[in-house]
This record gives structure tokens, C-alpha cells and sequence, in this order.
């Protein structure tokens, strides 16, 4: 079949044939008419099963069954180990996946703490009784904290204290998302108009949970930021509003001020104008007095000459 391969009008040798199959992938071969072969359906090379691609293909399958049978009897899913789902895998598939492990490990987290919380209050209690009782711890502690700190320790054991601590797991990554999607919704609200948390605030309260601080926490760190930006936005509405009054006032103010200023300009331009008038008035009453004081003077001088004159006005 491999000798019968009729490419571009020749025969192919076999040894071409075999490379282009390695080459591309594709095996040609032909029946061919010669009789050489009689048989059925059949393919002239067969691969021989096994060699390390089978080896390999066996060994994951055996993994992968050893990890069905860990989940299958912890209740541990694949996914919260970091392992990709298959594909295919609907994703409501692989959220219950992963809640149902963390329901799973819950019981382990409690024991956890509850165990590192009771020897967390032991070991202060043992502290205190040793800054209590020995010089020897009392010098130990004095490099971690300063001599007076150390003696108000001292002083306080006759008012009979008692130290211990608490433990709070650090949010996991479901609570992380969720905290993420309240921070969104809360910066969404202030670029829409209405006041919640703006860019700084996200950067704060993103940093504090990666560093694992208590949600409780900043779920009320993050209620009490909103309150006060809701304040100070409507603070200083109102002092825009009171701006804003404050100045229509001083503009009407400065209106008055200019007509008034105006109207005092025209009285003053109309007093000067009747001063001219009345300067100009009594320019032309002196001058009629001028001019028949000077005609009775000539009236005088002709009468002395015996010259009768008489001016009509």
C-alpha cells in the first residue's frame, strides 16, 4: 500500500512517503490493483501500543484518581489546592466545590485557633508571673520593651491584672472578593453624585485587607469613612450655598453702590452746569450795570457842556 502512493504522475518510494507522514501527519497509501493485497479495510502501518507516552498517560490518571479519592473522603476540593478544573467544568460547579471545602475545614480553622488562643493565654499568664517574680525575665523583656514599661508592669500586679490576647483569622479570598466588590460599589456611588468612598479610601482599605487585617473591622472603619464624607460633602454644600449668597449680596451691594456713586456723578455735573449758568448770569448783569453807570457818566459830562442827551434802552 505504501508503494502504491501515484503522486504528481510517478510512484513515491516508500522511504518519501514514510517522511512526509512524519513531516505533516499525513499518512498516503493505496490500495492499487496489482493484487498484492486482498484483505479488508485496512491501514499499512499499525502503531504498536505502550513506549513512555502510555507510561505517562497511566501515571496521571493515577494522580488524578488519588486525588478524587482525597477529595471524595476529606471534602478537600482540587480547586482551593490551586489544581485547574477540567474543561467543562461549570463554574457554579467549582464555587460549590470550594465552599464546600472551606465547610469542611472550618471545624479544623476553630481547633486552630481555639488551641493557639488558650496557649497564647498561658504563655502571658506564665509572663506575668515572671516579670512578677524574676529579675531574671524582668532584664530578658527589657531589650523588647523599655525599664519603665517594665516597672508600670510591676506596679500594676498589686491591682491584680491579667493580661491574655485574641486571635482573629485574616479574611480568605471569598470574604477578599466580596470586600473588593463593597469598595467598587462605594467609589461607584461618589462618581455617580452620591457620596460614599472615593479612590484614596479604596487604596487605604484594599491595602489593610491584603495585610489580613479583621473585616469586622474595617467594615466599620469603612461605614464610619462613608459617614464622614457624606458630612463633609454636605458641609461644604452648604458653605458653597452661603458663598454663593454672600456674594449675590455683595454684588447687589456693589450694584447700589455704583448707582448711587452715578446718580451723585449726575447731581454733581447738573450743580456745575447751574453754577456756570448762574456765573454766566451775573457776567451779563454786571456788564448792564457797567454799561449804564457808563451811560449816566456821559449823560453828566454833556449836561456840563450844555449837551442834552437821552439813552433809551
Amino acid at each position: 500500500m505504501l508503494g502504491n502512493v501515484n503522486l504528481g504522475g510517478g510512484i513515491l518510494p516508500v522511504g518519501d512517503v514514510v517522511k512526509m507522514w512524519q513531516q505533516t501527519g499525513r499518512l498516503l497509501y493505496s490500495y492499487g490493483d496489482n493484487g498484492l493485497y486482498t484483505g479488508g479495510s485496512a491501514l499499512p502501518i499499525t502503531p504498536i501500543d505502550g513506549g513512555m507516552g502510555t507510561r505517562v498517560e497511566e501515571s496521571i490518571k493515577g494522580l488524578e484518581f488519588a486525588f478524587r479519592k482525597i477529595e471524595l473522603f476529606v471534602g478537600i476540593n482540587l480547586a482551593s489546592l490551586g489544581v485547574t478544573p477540567e474543561v467543562g467544568t461549570p463554574t457554579s460547579t467549582t464555587k460549590e466545590a470550594m465552599q464546600a471545602t472551606m465547610n469542611a475545614l472550618k471545624p479544623i480553622i476553630d481547633a486552630t485557633l481555639e488551641i493557639k488562643q488558650s496557649v497564647g493565654s498561658c504563655v502571658m499568664r506564665r509572663i506575668q508571673v515572671g516579670v512578677r517574680n524574676s529579675d531574671v525575665i524582668r532584664n530578658a523583656y527589657k531589650g523588647v520593651i523599655s525599664p519603665s514599661e517594665i516597672d508600670a508592669l510591676v506596679e500594676m500586679e498589686g491591682n491584680d491584672v491579667q493580661y491574655g490576647l485574641s486571635l482573629k483569622a485574616k479574611p480568605d479570598a471569598m470574604m477578599k472578593a466580596q470586600f473588593g466588590k463593597w469598595l467598587d460599589a462605594a467609589v461607584q456611588d461618589t462618581r455617580d453624585g452620591n457620596t460614599g468612598l472615593y479612590v484614596s479610601d479604596a487604596m487605604y482599605f484594599t491595602t489593610r485587607l491584603e495585610m489580613g487585617e479583621d473585616i469586622i473591622d474595617l467594615m466599620r472603619q469603612m461605614r464610619y469613612r462613608i459617614k464622614k464624607n457624606r458630612e463633609e460633602a454636605q458641609q461644604q454644600k452648604q458653605s458653597d450655598i452661603q458663598q454663593q449668597i454672600e456674594g449675590n449680596a455683595a454684588n447687589e451691594q456693589q450694584k447700589h453702590a455704583n448707582e448711587m456713586q452715578k446718580l451723585q456723578a449726575e447731581g454733581q455735573i447738573k450743580a456745575g452746569e447751574e453754577m456756570i449758568r448762574g456765573q454766566i448770569k451775573d457776567r451779563q448783569a454786571n456788564k448792564e450795570i457797567v454799561r449804564d453807570l457808563y451811560a449816566e457818566l456821559r449823560e453828566a459830562a454833556n449836561a456840563e457842556n450844555g449837551i442834552s442827551t437821552s439813552i433809551r434802552r
